[in-house]
């Protein structure tokens, strides 16, 4: 199996269907999709389950927060590379993940970063980053043009790099995915990066990334 699309779930219930179709609709079906319900108090988990089948497995665990959610989905992982997904956000057309696929069998990438989008209300912002593509995307090269930035849902990831339990989340802390980026830089030899919008991203003023702050980090 080639992919491994891990969603952590927790009270969404207006989005996790959505998201999860996105995923369902691409045409590259070497794919599984683990969501992880992390104690949902809402319709979320019955909803998450209305999918279930042999592409879509559904793991309820107690609340323990995005972090621990994120480790559990990792862990009963089985693909090639490992991507994540949040539970409101969704990929941008059916096409994305062949596109993805196609990339790394050329380039063997560890880490494959890619663009995305941003989504206010419904009305879509241009692409992220919106690079010319470069000759070769080194991490260095990636860093200096600003293609590197700290978060997992632009990233597909090999699995293997996961064995070793360096790179899971920190639990019961706030933005769990500031340092991520770091630790996988240090640890992963062979980077990428696709110009191409992969996913998109909500923006909801409830959303926690909207109360980062250099003390909670």
């Amino acid at each position: 199996m080639k992919f491994s699309v891990v969603i952590p779930l927790y009270n969404k219930e207006h989005y996790i269907e959505a998201t999860i179709q996105s995923v369902l609709n691409q045409t590259c079906t070497d794919f599984e999709v683990l969501v992880v319900d992390d104690g949902s108090k809402d319709n979320s988990l019955a909803l998450a389950r209305k999918f279930e089948s042999d592409r879509v497995r559904v793991i309820p665990q107690e609340n323990q927060g995005v972090s621990v959610a994120r480790n559990t989905g990792i862990r009963e992982a089985r693909g090639e590379y490992l991507l994540s997904l949040d539970s409101d956000d969704w990929w941008e057309d059916s096409e994305v993940l062949g596109v993805v696929a196609r990339r790394l069998e050329q380039t063997q990438a560890e880490v494959l970063s890619f663009d995305y989008r941003k989504s206010y209300d419904g009305r879509k912002t241009p692409p992220y980053f919106g690079k010319e593509d470069a000759k070769e995307f080194t991490l260095e090269y990636m860093m200096k043009e600003g293609l590197w930035v700290n978060g997992i849902c632009n990233k597909a990831v090999s699995r293997r790099l996961f064995e070793d339990n360096t790179l899971n989340f920190r639990p019961k802390v706030s933005s769990e995915d500031m340092d991520w980026p770091l630790r996988l830089a240090l640890k992963a030899e062979r980077f990428d990066y696709l110009q191409q919008v992969v996913f998109v991203y909500r923006q909801r003023a409830t959303s926690l990334s909207h109360s980062v702050s250099p003390k909670r980090v």
